[in-house]
């Protein structure tokens, strides 16, 4: 009997799609289809070594706020 893992977004609770890659030895390899945080880039883009998952829809809806929050604060700070 097989098993199958299956990732769900720790936000809204949509499985996340395995998909099959290729990598540069020609071997396939199955990745996550998950999103990455750009805005936290000093944290690291890939949240899932820290056990949090989030769809492509997610992550960009959170990155967006987590942008308009620190452009929020440079406007702050402005004289």
């Amino acid at each position: 009997m097989s098993r199958k893992e299956i990732y769900v977004c720790d936000c809204c609770g949509k499985e996340i799609p395995v998909i099959k890659k290729r990598d540069i030895l020609g071997i396939e390899r199955e990745y996550l289809q998950g999103g990455h945080l750009e805005a936290l880039h000093s944290v690291g883009k890939n949240l899932s070594m820290f056990g949090v998952d989030f769809c492509k829809d997610c992550a960009h809806k959170i990155d967006m706020e987590i942008m308009e929050w620190k452009m929020n604060i440079l406007r702050n700070l402005e004289y």
